[in-house]
């Protein structure tokens, strides 16, 4: 089994977009970009949020709103700024 992409776009709120690979993964409930696409679509903090990653580790984000298009369809999904995380629906 490898691991699966998509070719899409991360969409701001002023519309402005960049291209990106997402990593597809069916047990996912958060998607990250990296902070230069964050910055790059000017998305703002809307609030914290607390993670648990893999490892057991605790860590505190930012959380934005996007909107990503893949196959031709928009998906709405939060973002992160510190490391580009997002959540919402998955692809």
């Amino acid at each position: 089994m490898g691991l699966v992409y998509i070719e899409g776009k991360a969409i701001g709120p002023t519309g402005i977009s960049r291209e990106v690979r997402f990593l597809v993964n069916s047990g996912a409930t958060h998607s990250l970009l990296p902070p230069d696409v964050w910055q790059a679509i000017q998305l703002e903090p809307k609030r914290r949020a607390t993670f648990v990653l893999a490892d057991g580790t605790s860590i505190d984000r930012n959380i934005s709103e996007c909107y990503r298009a893949a196959a031709g369809r928009p998906y709405p999904f939060r973002g992160r700024d510190e490391s580009g995380g997002c959540g919402g629906i998955k692809l």
